[in-house]
């Protein structure tokens, strides 16, 4: 009960205690996108978009991820690859091997930026999510 009191949002009391993993999103859109490829995955996974007060982004998802983490929350983060250019992360933006760019790792073990620019280009080919 100790720990309850240390809370102070609802979400945070939820986020520490459903079992399931909170995944931070860019925008509505995407958050829409991955609800309709993952819906079966309910029970363990929770698609979250970052956006608040009109507006999301790479910035908020890795704030929110940092924030959880500190506060114990199992979470996580996926942000399209632009996110590197607005960090001047050019050599990992410009890897054309997926595997050494998978590696690269440049926001951390929880912040995972996608492969292509934005998640609307896996609408393109969809077997590339479930392969």
């Amino acid at each position: 009960m100790a720990t309850f009191k240390s809370l102070t949002q609802s979400d945070t009391v939820d986020g520490k205690y459903s079992g399931r993993r909170k995944i931070y999103l860019e925008s509505d859109e995407d958050l829409a996108v991955f609800q309709r490829w993952f819906f079966n995955e309910g029970e363990f996974i929770e698609f979250i978009s970052s956006t608040v007060d009109g507006s999301g982004g790479c910035t908020k998802v890795i704030g929110f991820v940092e924030k959880d983490r500190e506060m114990g929350i199992v979470s996580f983060g996926i942000v399209d690859r632009d996110a590197l250019m607005r960090e001047g992360i050019w050599d990992i933006l410009l890897e054309e091997n997926d595997e050494a760019f998978k590696t690269a790792r440049p926001f951390g073990n929880f912040v995972t930026p996608l492969c292509r620019w934005e998640i609307e280009n896996y609408l393109l080919e969809p077997e590339v999510i479930h392969g």
